[in-house]
C-alpha cells in the first residue's frame, strides 16, 4: 500500500482561494480494502490525511487525493447491495418527481449510475436510460458508458432536447468538481434539468459524524459552496432538501433558468464550529472507547460495512474485536486491509455475548442492524454513534 499514489491540493476546488487546515487526521485508514483473513495482523492501509476548510465559501476539502484509477479499480459497492443507498435514492427519485413530470422527457442521464438501480426506477417509461460509470453495470434496457468521470464527454447530448442528468453522491469523489459541473452546463438547453445529491457538510459537523470523513469523499459541500459552483457555470439552484438518513444528504434542483431561483437559507457553517464540533466528538470517542474496553476487547461486532476503519479510528477497540459479523458472504473469511477482526457469518453469532454494531456510516444500516439483534434476543448491543 505504500506505492498508492496520491497528489495534494491546498486551494478550494471550488473558489480556488486557500483553505486551511480544520482537522488533521495522522495515519487515517484507506476504506474499502478487503483481504483474506489470517492470525498475523500486518497493519497496512493507512495515509496521514488533513480536512481544509475554505473559508470564502465554505467549502470542505481533502488535502490529499488518492490516485483516481486505484481508487475505481478497488470500488466493490453496488446501490442494490445497500438498503441504506436504496432508502437514499428512493428519496432521490421522489425529490425529482416533485419537480419534473419525468414520463415528459427524452433523455434521462444518470453519473455516476453504478449498478443501474436509481434508473431502474424509470425503465417502463419510454425514454432513454443512460448510465455514465466506469463501472457501470446494467441490462439491455440501458445504455453504458462506461467511462472516467474526470473524461466524461457531454457535448454530444447538448443537441437532445427534454432531457434530465442526475447524479447521486458522486460529486464528492472528484477532484476536480467544477470539470463535470462545466460539462453538465455546456450540455443543458432551457428546459433541461440537473439534480445533484451529495453528503452535506452542515449536517456532518452539526450532528457529529466526522467519522463518515474518508480518503474516498475528496468535497464536502454545504449548501454555499455548491451554489457558487453551479453559479459559476451559469446553472442556479431552484430548490434543495436535507435528508439525514444517509450520510446527512444535501439534494438540489438546478437549471439554466434563474426565474425560479430558491432563496438559499444558508446554515451557521465556519472554521470554528467545525474544529469545536470536532474536539466535541473526539473527546466523546475517546471516553466511550474507555468504557467499552473491559466489555469488548476479544469480543463481537456486527457489520463490516465499508466506514468501518474510519470509526474504529475514533473507536479503537473495534480493532481489539475478535470477530465481526457480517450477512455478506463475499466478506466472509476476509477482514479489512487495516484492522484485525476477522468477518464471519451470522452462525459464529452467540447470542448470549454483547454485541458492538460497528456498521454505523447511515442511520438506516444502524438502525437495522439493531433491529435486527434485538428480534434475535440479544441481551446488550451497544450502539456507538452519538445520533442516529
Amino acid at each position: 500500500m505504500t506505492d498508492i499514489k496520491f497528489s495534494f491540493q491546498d486551494k478550494c476546488p471550488v473558489c480556488r482561494s486557500h483553505g486551511r487546515q480544520a482537522i488533521s487526521l495522522m495515519k487515517y485508514p484507506i476504506t474499502e480494502l478487503y483481504v483474506d483473513w489470517s492470525p498475523e495482523f500486518l497493519e497496512d492501509g493507512f495515509l496521514d490525511q488533513s480536512l481544509l476548510f475554505c473559508q470564502d465559501c465554505s467549502h470542505a476539502y481533502l488535502e490529499k487525493v488518492l490516485d483516481v484509477k486505484f481508487i475505481y479499480q478497488n470500488y466493490i459497492t453496488t446501490s442494490a447491495a445497500s438498503q441504506g443507498a436504496i432508502d437514499c435514492l428512493k428519496g432521490f427519485k421522489a425529490f425529482v418527481e416533485r419537480h419534473v413530470s419525468v414520463n415528459g422527457y427524452e433523455m434521462l442521464l444518470d453519473i455516476g449510475g453504478n449498478d443501474s438501480t436509481f434508473l431502474s426506477y424509470f425503465s417502463d417509461l419510454d425514454l432513454r436510460l443512460i448510465n455514465i460509470d466506469p463501472n457501470a453495470t446494467g441490462g439491455e434496457r440501458y445504455e453504458l458508458n462506461k467511462c472516467f468521470l474526470e473524461d466524461v464527454d457531454l457535448g454530444h447530448y447538448k443537441g437532445h432536447d427534454k432531457k434530465i442528468i442526475v447524479s447521486s453522491h458522486t460529486i464528492e469523489h472528484l477532484a476536480q468538481p467544477d470539470e463535470l459541473v462545466r460539462r453538465i452546463s455546456e450540455s443543458l438547453n432551457d428546459g433541461d434539468y440537473c439534480f445533484l445529491q451529495f453528503p452535506s457538510m452542515e449536517m456532518l459537523s452539526k450532528n457529529l459524524r466526522f467519522d463518515q470523513i474518508c480518503h474516498q469523499h475528496i468535497n464536502y459541500f454545504s449548501l454555499a459552496s455548491i451554489k457558487m459552483l453551479l453559479g459559476k457555470y451559469g446553472m442556479h439552484i431552484l430548490d434543495y432538501e436535507y435528508d439525514d438518513a444517509h450520510f446527512g444528504t444535501l439534494r438540489v434542483a438546478a437549471s439554466l433558468n434563474n426565474v425560479a431561483t430558491v432563496d438559499c437559507c444558508l446554515a451557521d457553517l465556519s472554521f470554528s464550529s467545525i474544529v469545536y464540533n470536532y474536539e466535541f466528538f473526539r473527546q466523546y470517542y475517546m471516553c466511550l472507547n474507555d468504557a467499552l474496553l473491559p466489555i469488548f476487547e476479544n469480543g463481537t461486532g456486527f457489520g463490516a460495512g465499508l466506514m468501518v476503519p474510519t470509526l474504529s479510528y475514533h473507536l479503537p477497540i473495534i480493532n481489539s474485536l475478535r470477530q465481526i459479523i457480517d450477512e455478506n458472504t463475499s466478506k466472509h473469511g476476509k477482514r479489512f486491509i487495516n484492522l484485525a477482526p476477522e468477518i464471519v457469518p451470522l452462525a459464529r453469532l452467540n447470542l448470549a455475548d454483547p454485541v458492538l454494531i460497528t456498521s454505523i456510516s447511515t442511520k438506516s444500516a444502524a438502525r437495522a442492524i439493531f433491529n435486527k439483534l434485538a428480534m434475535l434476543d440479544i441481551k446488550n448491543i451497544v450502539l456507538p454513534t452519538i445520533l442516529t
